[in-house]
């Protein structure tokens, strides 16, 4: 390969000896010049030569198409069966093979900045988090320049108009302050709203907005319940006599309060368990989210444009308040859920516990429960009632999206494979593996709906709706800020006015030493003055 380098070399270097005084150097668009080489000022045995080294050349051009690409992974978390089948498929396909390096949350997070760290090229593809899109945006592709490309982009296969709108904005970044706006829903409305067209995508890249990685398995927070309870004729009379309308999954915060009294055993002695509803109230990023579904239900973005902190106001008080409430004013919450995340949940509804749980994944019931007639139903988490009868609901969402490696050298074979692996008929194929897919169609396929229909219609209809988590160059000190200032609301240390207050001062600095209000001309103190030093 180095002789045929150096033979080819040798002979243009002949071809720049030969440009006579005629030929002019001619502007570049860069502003640099080049010079114009004449084929025909070449002897025949030099042309002959120089195209018979080009042609031997060639086969070598082709074998430096990589052969296999490398990719980090979250491992359960974001279905890891799935594309470990999906890499096995298009190796078969085209030859190239997909080396994947899977890991727990934590390490993933850890080795993807330590790769950024040092600009390493050994990752082609990543999967990147929602949290840590502000702070990858800038390492990663830009894929409007591959999407917008009509000789490298397959329309079939990115099929813009299939995906759930909301997914969407989750990898959309303005380069130049990816942090701001913070809130997805502030992003321009046609980032997050249907259509989304391949027109889309050029108006992104005409507002200066940059798409950093496709939607891939998305989870959103979804309510089971026990519906061999809801549907027991004796629960239903006894409920309706009580509360005067149907026993039903609730729909708001009150029929929630309701339905959760009437299923915890120290207020209705003939329940069948022992608590209505549970919360992942532990300090801990389960905390952060279940608090924000609260937050956003009753109408508060938690932080503005001008990236001042809003969560500790009225609202945002009267949110958190009833949270809290659930445990230790009406009690259909136990005690313990102060300790648990997203894994007690799942395992004191599985146990029989409670009649109601939230969370992230299909929960299943105990087997001896299910034997005895047992059965979980899911329905749209709950909201707050307006004034016109509807309910906001806002259940916490969020999406990985495979992303690419700014530094990486087969930038353009490693778009090919997201954009396959992510198309809608590949998405279909991961079903059985319980894949959470990007696009509404996987949600109304029969092949899908034929197993578990009862959970993936209210599981698309809340991506439909949900509100995710601030797109912040410094979103994991904020969260643990919240997930330490509500713990201590929730114990008894402070007031849920004082917990919130406190929180939003800490946040102001932490987005000061970030030099979010320099770059944006803000000052923070006129909205928040009881935080100014």
């Amino acid at each position: 390969m180095n002789i045929l380098l150096n033979f080819l070399r040798t002979f243009l270097c002949l071809s720049s000896c030969v440009v006579g005084p005629d030929d002019a150097a001619e502007p570049t668009r860069t502003g640099k010049t080049k010079n114009h080489r004449v084929w025909g000022k070449f002897s025949w045995p030099t042309s002959f030569l120089v195209l018979g080294a080009t042609t031997l050349w060639a086969p070598s051009l082709r074998a430096e198409e990589p052969k296999q690409l490398n990719m980090l992974y979250v491992g359960v978390e974001s279905n890891i069966d799935s594309v470990r089948d999906g890499a096995k498929r298009y190796e078969e396909k085209t030859g190239v093979h997909i080396n994947i390096d899977s890991y727990p949350q934590t390490e993933w997070r850890e080795r993807m900045f330590t790769e950024i760290a040092a600009k390493s090229p050994h990752y082609d593809v990543w999967i990147v988090d929602v949290p840590e899109g502000a702070l990858v945006a800038n390492h990663s592709v830009n894929l409007l320049d591959f999407i917008l490309n009509p000789k490298v982009v397959d329309p079939k296969l990115i099929s813009p108009e299939t995906f759930i709108p909301r997914l969407m904005v989750q990898s959309t970044y303005d380069p130049k302050h990816p942090w701001n706006p913070p809130m997805e829903l502030q992003m321009p409305s046609y980032t997050w709203q249907a259509p989304i067209t391949m027109e889309t995508f050029g108006k992104m890249k005409k507002d200066g907005l940059g798409f950093y990685g496709i939607p891939f398995h998305p989870n959103v927070l979804v309510m089971a319940y026990r519906k061999d309870y809801f549907n027991n004729p004796d629960y239903k009379a006894a409920f309706k006599a009580k509360y005067g309308y149907d026993l039903i999954p609730p729909e708001d915060w009150k029929q929630f309060v309701d339905v959760c009294s009437f299923f915890t055993k120290s207020i209705n002695p003939n329940s069948p368990t022992e608590y209505g509803c549970t919360l992942m109230a532990k300090k801990h990023e389960s905390l952060y989210c279940d608090w924000r579904t609260w937050l956003a239900s009753f109408g508060v973005f938690e932080i503005g444009t001008d990236m001042v902190p809003s969560f500790n106001s009225e609202k945002g008080v009267q949110a958190t308040q009833f949270y809290k409430d659930l445990m230790d004013k009406y009690k259909v919450v136990p005690q313990a859920a102060k300790t648990w995340t997203w894994d007690e949940v799942t395992t004191a509804f599985g146990s029989g516990l409670t009649a109601i749980a939230m969370n992230y994944h299909r929960m299943l019931l105990d087997p001896a429960i299910e034997q005895k007639g047992g059965q979980a139903g899911f329905a749209m988490v709950p909201g707050e009632r307006q004034a016109d009868g509807s309910v906001r609901r806002a259940p916490h969402y969020g999406t990985y999206y495979l992303s690419l490696n700014k530094y990486a050298n087969h930038q353009e074979p490693a778009y090919k494979f997201i954009e396959w692996l992510s198309s809608p008929d590949v998405q279909l194929t991961f079903a059985k593996y319980q894949f959470h897919s990007s696009r509404r169609d996987y949600y109304q396929d029969p092949a899908v709906l034929s197993k578990w229909p009862e959970y993936w219609k209210p599981f698309e209809e809340s991506l439909e709706i949900g509100n995710s988590r601030p797109r912040l160059t410094v979103f994991r000190q904020y969260s643990e800020t919240i997930q330490a200032e509500v713990s201590s609301a929730l114990g008894g240390n402070k007031t849920v006015k004082q917990a919130l207050d406190d929180p939003a001062c800490e946040v102001i600095d932490l987005f000061k030493q970030a030099g979010y209000y320099d770059a944006l001309h803000v000052d923070p103190y006129v909205k928040q003055p009881q935080c100014k030093h």
